[in-house]
This record gives C-alpha cells, sequence and structure tokens, in this order.
C-alpha cells in the first residue's frame, strides 16, 4: 500500500497540472495575441502617415512645379518637353556682352581660376592690382574664383575678403565635417537617397548671401562688371553668369561634381564652370574684355610615383581629372595678355586650414608683384594704339 502512493500521487499530479498550466497559457497566449495587434495597429499607423506624408510631397512637387512652368512663360526662355522634364530652349545668351570699347584705353578683365582654398591667392593678386593703380573693368572667374570675385565685385576690399572670408566660406562650404558624409555614403546608397552630390548647394547659397548687404545681391549692378563661370549640364555648354542673385550664381559656378549637387535654375542644370571653363580668358575676350590677366592657382602637371596611387584614396580620378583640366587651360590661357603663377605647392584644393589660405594671399600677392613690371609694359603699349586714336581725332578737330 505504501508502495503505491508515490505512483497515485504522480498520477495525481499530471492529472492537475493542466488545471494550473493551461490557465497560465491561455494567458501567455492572449497576452502574445494583444502584443501583435499592437504590432499590426502600429504598422497600419506608421503606413498611413507615410502615405500620408507622400501625398504631400507630391502635392508640393506638384505646387513649385506649376510655379516652375509659369516662371518659364514669363521668361520665354525654357519649354516643357513633358509634364516632369523642363530643359532650355535657347536659353539666355552664354556669353553676353559686358564691356563696350572705351575711347582711350582697353578695357581690362582679370580672370580667376578655380582651385579650392587655393583661390584665397585671388585676394592678393586684386589688392597688388589696386595698389598698382592697374584698372579693373571686369573680372571672371570659376569656383573659389568667381566667389573671391563676386564678392570683390560687390564692393567687399581684398582687406576684408582677407580678414573675414576665408573661415566664412569655409563654413559655407562644408556644412558638416567631410569626413561624416564619406561615413554615410553606404546608407546614402542603400536607402536609395539622391546621390548627385554629398553636400546641398541651397546652403551654401544662402550663406553666400549674406555676405553682402541686401541691396548689393544683384550682379548685374555691380561696377566692375562681374561674370560667374557655370556648366549647364542639360546642355552641355559652358555659361557666364551675368545677372542674378549673388549666391546662386557663385554657388552655381562652384558645385563641384560629386561634392555640390547641382543648382537648377532658368539657365539649366548648373555645376562647377571648372568641368569646361577652370581660367575662363576666352568667354571674358567674348564678353568684351581687350587686355585680359588671368591667374592660374593649379600646379603644372608633374611625374608622380606609383605608391601614390597605391596609397592615397580618390588619386586616380584626381589625376585624371586635373590632367584634362590642363589642356583646357592651356588653350584658354594663351589668349591672356599677362599671367600670374602663384607659388601654392603644399596647399591642397580642399583643404580647410587657415594657415593655408594665409599662405596663398601672401603667394598671391608675391606672384603679382613679380609680374607687375611686365603687366605695366604689356598695358601701356596696347594703350598706344588709342592714344594714336585720340591724337588724329583732335587734329581732324582743329583743321
Amino acid at each position: 500500500m505504501h508502495r503505491k502512493i508515490p505512483a497515485l500521487l504522480v498520477a495525481l499530479g499530471v492529472s492537475i497540472a493542466p488545471c494550473f498550466t493551461l490557465p497560465v497559457l491561455a494567458d501567455s497566449v492572449v497576452e502574445t495575441i494583444d502584443t501583435t495587434a499592437q504590432i499590426e495597429n502600429a504598422t497600419k499607423e506608421a503606413d498611413k502617415i507615410e502615405d500620408q506624408a507622400k501625398k504631400l510631397e507630391e502635392k508640393v512637387e506638384k505646387r513649385v512645379h506649376k510655379e516652375r512652368l509659369e516662371d518659364c512663360k514669363e521668361i520665354n526662355v525654357l519649354k516643357v518637353r513633358d509634364e516632369k522634364t523642363i530643359v532650355p530652349e535657347d536659353g539666355p545668351s552664354v556669353y553676353p556682352v559686358l564691356l563696350k570699347g572705351l575711347p582711350d584705353r582697353p578695357t581690362v578683365a582679370v580672370v580667376l581660376g578655380g582651385g579650392g582654398l587655393r583661390g584665397t591667392a585671388h585676394i592678393g593678386v586684386l589688392r597688388e592690382l589696386e595698389r598698382n593703380n592697374i584698372p579693373i573693368d571686369m573680372v571672371v572667374g570659376t569656383s573659389i574664383g568667381s566667389i573671391i570675385g563676386g564678392l570683390y565685385c560687390a564692393g567687399t576690399s581684398p582687406d576684408k575678403l582677407e580678414s573675414e572670408s576665408p573661415k566664412r566660406l569655409i563654413r559655407a562650404y562644408y556644412t558638416s565635417p567631410l569626413f561624416f558624409k564619406v561615413l554615410l555614403l553606404p546608407l546614402k546608397l542603400l536607402t536609395f537617397r539622391n546621390m548627385t552630390g554629398m553636400y546641398k548647394s541651397n546652403s551654401m547659397m544662402r550663406a553666400l548671401n549674406t555676405f553682402v548687404p541686401t541691396s548689393k545681391l544683384e550682379i548685374s549692378e555691380y561696377k566692375p562688371k562681374f561674370a560667374a563661370m557655370s556648366v549647364d549640364l542639360l546642355r552641355g555648354v559652358p555659361v557666364a553668369i551675368t545677372d542674378g542673385n549673388l549666391g546662386e550664381a557663385l554657388a552655381a559656378s562652384a558645385a563641384v561634381p560629386f561634392l555640390k549637387r547641382p543648382i537648377f535654375t532658368e539657365r539649366g542644370l548648373m555645376v562647377d564652370g571648372g568641368i569646361l571653363r577652370n581660367i575662363p580668358v576666352s568667354p571674358a575676350k567674348a564678353m568684351g574684355a581687350e587686355f585680359i590677366i588671368a591667374v592660374d592657382i593649379n600646379d603644372n602637371i608633374k611625374p608622380m610615383t606609383k605608391k601614390h596611387f597605391q596609397r592615397k584614396f580618390g588619386s586616380i580620378t584626381s589625376r585624371l581629372v586635373r590632367l584634362a583640366q590642363h589642356d583646357m587651360e592651356s588653350i584658354e590661357l594663351k589668349q591672356a595678355d599677362v599671367v600670374i603663377r602663384p607659388e601654392l605647392s603644399g596647399i591642397g584644393m580642399l583643404s580647410k586650414k587657415i594657415k593655408d589660405s594665409d599662405r596663398a594671399v601672401r603667394a598671391g600677392e608675391v606672384a603679382t608683384d613679380n609680374v607687375m613690371d611686365d603687366i605695366k609694359a604689356k598695358y601701356k603699349a596696347a594703350c598706344v594704339p588709342y592714344q594714336k586714336g585720340a591724337s588724329q581725332k583732335l587734329v581732324q578737330e582743329q583743321n
């Protein structure tokens, strides 16, 4: 009898266990069902919010597109190819004439080339030209050349450009560290984000507009005359921007591919002018310049070792771009009367060091001073035909 008691208890326990475990299991199942329902409801709500966001985005896009079409009809330079594509038809003149001949001397243009932070050398060049009373009737710039040139033509002195601009320009161009932007590239690729450029150009445009008073934002009113070189991707042509908002023109001229996103304006889809006209001498001539001083801030092509391409990220692409630019620059520079070449070795295009900026300014001054006698001699020679013409006219008037 005593031996049967344990077995009986085991049997009793097995029979009673479901009475305790079933309610627990039931509660667990109910909780699981509730959690699943909550997840499903949350998912549905998220889908609804996403749909509403998409509808709102589409609505905004349609409204912006409609406004763009209305603007296009007013300015009569664009046409609609389909519902979503706007392309330039003829567009504004690629190189509008800015300067008319003067009676007593040739019109003078200073052409400022592109090259990143190295371009602060242009500040030193402009300062030395002013010190030596070299007349400047027009400034034509590309990328950093257009930024320095545009601010100068808007009335910013070289001294103020040197003391205030470098830090602000760096902040305006790099709104966040480049290192972080590179780290985010894989994530953007996975999420199919817009990868036409790592930085938005609109933020740079707004920042550049703060450099001058609001009354100085219309570039067609500048003296000296000013032109920012850019490239329209839709037509595949270089474009000289000579009117409109200063910030937009400068941002379009400095929208370096893959680094800055293109800017869509009434002129087209605009990117950095350095692609086709990094030192825009021929555009300056087309716009009326008769005596041209060009500033080349890029290094000459030098041999490189194999190790350079093995260790440095992006070195092959950089080399290819520089080779292509060098050939185009050579053609442009042959048309200039004087070429100024500051010594800028060791200063990278993407440098953000203020000491590099300061050294570039000094290099611009030294290089300009070194060729000042040549500038004055050639300019004096260029003035001779005008003086002869004035003398002949005076004789005719006296007779």
